[in-house]
């Protein structure tokens, strides 16, 4: 049998910033993604993390930091 570790990041001031910032800039440039998706997004970004997806609306959002990898 296959057994995963998985770690579970608690959502922290960090990733809150990131969300803000994140929001901020996409309404600035006249972007827009789900709300969950970017709270995952800034999650990653905030945790320096690559996201693993292939959700084309977070892509478009070009977030600077955001390390990311099509699925």
């Amino acid at each position: 049998a296959f057994l995963a570790r998985i770690t579970i990041h608690p959502w922290d001031r960090e990733a809150a910033e990131a969300h803000a910032r994140i929001r901020a800039a996409a309404k600035r440039l006249g972007r827009s993604a789900g709300a969950f998706d970017v709270m995952i997004a800034a999650h990653a970004e905030a945790l320096g993390i690559t996201l693993v997806t292939s959700d084309a609306a977070i892509k478009s959002l070009k977030i600077e930091n955001l390390k990311t990898v099509s699925w």
